[in-house]
């Protein structure tokens, strides 16, 4: 698509789209992925519990 078609899209993005969006991402469920050497990782629960404390 042209450049033009992204640029109205960010023009015509509201500040209650980006809330909207932002209400749906944390109320989600937290998601937690690791690679390598992954001894030290804390667990799922523990660092869930840091987000659910704000």
């Amino acid at each position: 698509k042209p450049v033009e078609y992204f640029v109205r899209a960010v023009e015509a993005t509201t500040l209650n789209d980006i809330s909207t969006v932002a209400q749906k991402i944390i109320s989600s469920p937290l998601t937690l992925a690791s690679w390598g050497d992954v001894i030290h990782v804390p667990s799922y629960e523990s660092v869930s519990r840091k987000f659910l404390s704000k």
